[in-house]
Parts: C-alpha cells; structure tokens; sequence
C-alpha cells in the first residue's frame, strides 16, 4: 500500500473528522484521484501557493476539485495545502467527542471566520464549556498551526 493510501486509511480509521496534508505539484492529481476514491462525500478545500502572487483556492469535493486542477495548466507548480473533512457515520452518533481544537478548526472551516470569531461562536454554541477552556484550545490551536507553517 503506497504511504498516501496508508495515511488516509489511518484517517479514516481515526475518529477526526478534518486532516490537513502537504502535497507536491507533482502528486496532487494521484493524491486527489485516491482520496475521490476513498472520501467520495468528503470536503475539500486545497490552497495551491499561499502568501504568494498567484495564490489558487478551490474548494468542493475531490471529484470537481480533481476536475478543476486538471483544467489548470500551472498545476504542477507551488505547493499544495489540502483541508479535508469527512463526516463519519460514528462520529454522528457519538456528537460531542471532538476535542475544543477540532471544533474550532471545523467553524472556521464551515463558517468561513477568523480563530477570533470561532471561539465566541463556540462559546455561544457549547453551554457546557467554559470560556477559559475555549479560549486556551484556541492558543493551542494557534501555536500547534504556526510551528506546522
């Protein structure tokens, strides 16, 4: 089994419904042709050249993502970052095992918002978690993504 196939099984397996990977220009298409296999439901977001000139953000499923790289020419230059959430059939039914991170992460994701923004969100959302818990997984979150960029 290929290290990118083995990777996502393991996501799959996991109980995280959002991975973030770093894909080269070279292996975008056959990353993303296995994910469509895998997570034919699953969201994506892929940013290609962050912080840069020419900076590309596509969002949807693998399928119309796959077809939209495909048309772009300059494909194979810059690197990719891909978002991709899944909603699992387990995690459905269990509700409220995400850790305070992930659900930051997914408002953000979903709301389209600032990490200021998804914590009030969150706080308003969860009665049951306290601000000060809400507010230091949002510090966490904050230094866990800048030591990744």
């Amino acid at each position: 089994m290929s290290e990118i196939k083995k990777t996502l099984e393991d996501f799959k397996n996991d109980s995280l419904s959002v991975a973030v990977f770093y894909e080269s220009p070279k292996r975008i298409v056959k990353f993303l042709t296995i994910v469509s296999g895998m997570f034919p439901d699953g969201d994506l977001c892929i940013c290609n050249d962050l912080t840069k000139k020419y900076e590309r953000i596509y969002r949807g499923n693998a399928y119309s993502v796959l077809n939209e790289i495909n048309r772009n020419e300059d494909r194979e230059k810059g690197e990719y970052t891909v978002v991709l959430r899944v909603i699992k059939k387990d995690k459905k039914a269990a509700g409220g095992d995400m850790s305070a991170e992930a659900m930051l992460t997914d408002i953000i994701i979903n709301k389209n918002c600032t990490l200021k923004e998804a914590v009030a969100l969150l706080a308003s959302e969860q009665k049951h978690m306290t601000k000060r818990s809400i507010y230091a997984a949002s510090l966490n979150l904050k230094t866990k993504l800048q030591s990744v960029f």
